[in-house]
């Protein structure tokens, strides 16, 4: 029984399967063998390129914040010289009118 299956075996792989197979080849034409040496390197590229997009993201949610920081102090110094020039123009005006 074992024998009979190893002959069905070998009788698959002769004749017209193999030719079959064969004809298949010639249509699939030549394969890049160094397809899966370039798929590997842009893998590599692009999970570079994504590691470098987060880190330019934490980058730039720092310096928007620096930014913000430095809004509210130039904002804060506006109004504190404001304040003193004012201050200043009316004791100025007060002394100069009366």
């Amino acid at each position: 029984m074992e024998a009979e299956a190893i002959r069905a075996g070998m009788n698959w792989a002769t004749g017209p399967n193999v030719q079959k197979f064969e004809r298949m080849l010639r249509d699939i034409g030549n394969v890049n063998m160094k397809a899966l040496e370039i798929y590997d390197k842009a893998q590599s590229e692009y999970e570079e390129l994504l590691k470098k997009k987060d880190k330019l993201r934490g980058e730039r949610e720092d310096v928007l914040v620096m930014i913000n920081e430095i809004d509210s102090k130039k904002k804060e110094l506006f109004m504190r010289t404001y304040d003193v020039l004012n201050d200043n123009f009316k004791i100025s005006f007060i002394s100069n009118h009366f």
